[in-house]
């Protein structure tokens, strides 16, 4: 088990698209070390540097996105999630985005993805699914239907259905 201070941050971002109110979403890039091609939020590992959770939400944000705090209205925070793979808390925090923004991506990220709340809220988009891991066991996990081709699923399934 990890030592208690070692924790993750993500941000679940809302900005107005053409398509309404919508959720920034990052497909990771399939160079960093975990969760390759996957659909997350902007975040990640703490580090010194951060005096608490939103910090390290936002650091990950601007460095992976390249929107920084001044861009950004926080306006919660959701319950921490127990990462059951890894042994940490996934700490969400809600914002918005307040202007357009010239997202500058790095190497982590492949590509941003905006997916309505509306479609999100439908709840013929959402279901459960039973896997097994890699050590035989079973589990649940909530999982989107694709949008765009891309599956959000997981932890970060959960935090939207905890944020929505």
């Amino acid at each position: 088990m990890q030592p208690k201070n070692i924790y993750a941050s993500v941000l679940v971002l809302s900005v107005e698209t053409g398509n309404g109110e919508s959720i920034l979403f990052t497909k990771r890039s399939l160079i960093v070390d975990s969760h390759k091609g996957q659909v997350s939020f902007p975040g990640g590992m703490n580090e010194p540097i951060d005096i608490n959770p939103l910090a390290t939400a936002i650091r990950e944000t601007r460095e992976e996105i390249g929107v920084c705090e001044a861009e950004i209205e926080i306006t919660g925070s959701a319950n921490p999630v127990h990462s059951r793979n890894q042994d940490f808390l996934i700490y969400p925090f809600k914002g918005r985005i307040l202007k357009n923004i010239n997202f500058k991506l790095n190497q982590e990220v492949d590509k941003i993805i905006f997916v309505p709340v509306k479609w999100l809220k439908n709840p013929l988009n959402a279901f459960q699914e039973i896997v097994i891991d890699e050590k035989g066991n079973a589990k649940t996990i909530l999982k989107f239907e694709p949008y765009q081709d891309e599956v959000i699923w997981g932890i970060t399934a959960a935090i939207v259905m905890q944020v929505l």
